[in-house]
């Protein structure tokens, strides 16, 4: 099969994230896939993963270049991303006629629900129930029978124990008006943690409107409790960077990421999440780690708490097994191959009635 995934851009984002994942697992099953996106970072490593990349804006006026697109490589299947690439798959599939199927990557509001993408998709796929039930609730904007769930593809590639530490943290996401406010709060948490257990650093990975007020507060945190705070620009495969990073801070696909490598986790959506543990790690995806469902204050008191609680269970190996290697079991659901035959099944289903 042929298939054309469609984003708004290339940047470091959970959007980009899903169509480097999934369409490694199409190429694996031997299918065709290319991306169409705006530039950014993450079309280098589309292109190393054998992905071909189409630039094309995520704007309706550019739905003859996506139309040419689908003609000169036979494409059979166009999949777009939430509802601006939705609605420019939307125009350029209906001129070049083949179907296409949106997925959308978190709740949206009726103003989104009200995109024609939404009433013309053959599927609307969806990945945590939060999503599932916010575009549910759409039953006068479009077919909400059209909801299906899938489960996020992500790479399991497990950390070596003996590298990481839990005095090593990390908070990995955009530092916007919204995140940034959670990165001020982590850093207040983690001078008193630091405090308590020396040698802990914290690393901070992101950008954002609000991420000189991040560094300036990270240094004034490190003169107070003499730790180590490194707060760096965002970055294509932060595996790399982390290597020692028994923590992670975050939620979507940085938190889904990390609990795939075995990483302890506390998620840090934008509505809160908390200590992931091996009882409530798959209630944690389902609410993208805080980001759809709201039950903890994201607060430094809160996330000093949470710091101390992880790296106590440090200690033994049976303590352990509460907080780290938590891919074991969610390894078996969002496995890239998994995933990718779930989609296959969805596609063919709609490649089959077109």
């Amino acid at each position: 099969m042929r298939i054309l995934y469609v984003g708004r851009n290339a940047k470091i984002g959970g959007g980009s994230t899903f169509r480097l994942n999934i369409g490694r697992g199409m190429l694996a099953r031997g299918h065709d896939v290319a991306i169409a996106a705006l530039g950014g970072p993450m079309v280098a490593r589309y292109q190393k993963a054998g992905i071909r990349y189409h630039w094309i804006p995520p704007f309706t006026i550019c739905s003859g270049m996506l139309a040419r697109a689908i003609r000169r490589h036979k494409v059979e299947l166009v999949h777009a991303s939430n509802t601006t690439a939705g609605d420019l798959a939307l125009r350029g599939c209906q001129s070049a006629g083949v179907p296409f199927v949106v997925s959308l990557h978190n709740t949206i509001t009726r103003r989104e629900a009200q995109h024609p993408c939404l009433k013309e998709a053959r599927q609307i796929i969806v990945f945590d129930t939060g999503a599932a039930a916010s575009a549910g609730k759409f039953t006068h904007e479009f077919n909400t029978s059209k909801i299906v769930r899938v489960p996020r593809p992500v790479e399991h590639r497990s950390v070596d124990p003996d590298k990481i530490s839990p005095l090593h943290v990390a908070y990995v996401a955009r530092l916007s008006s919204r995140k940034g406010k959670v990165a001020l709060s982590v850093i207040e948490a983690f001078g008193g943690f630091a405090r308590e257990h020396p040698g802990a650093r914290l690393t901070i990975l992101g950008d954002g409107s609000m991420r000189n007020e991040v560094i300036q507060h990270a240094a004034r945190v490190v003169r107070d409790a003499d730790c180590e705070i490194q707060v760096r620009g965002p970055v294509i495969d932060p595996h790399v960077m982390l290597e020692t990073a028994g923590v992670l801070i975050g939620a979507g696909y940085a938190a889904l990421e990390a609990v795939m490598q075995g990483r302890a986790v506390i998620g840090a959506g934008f509505k809160g999440y908390g200590v992931v543990t091996e009882a409530n790690v798959l209630d944690a995806i389902e609410c993208n780690f805080g980001d759809t469902v709201g039950r903890w204050e994201m607060s430094p008191a809160n996330f000093r708490e949470a710091l101390g609680d992880v790296a106590s269970g440090w200690g033994t190996p049976e303590t352990r097994t509460r907080f780290w290697a938590l891919d074991r079991i969610v390894a078996p659901i969002h496995g890239i191959d998994g995933v990718a035959a779930r989609l296959e099944e969805i596609y063919r289903e709609v490649v089959g009635t077109r």
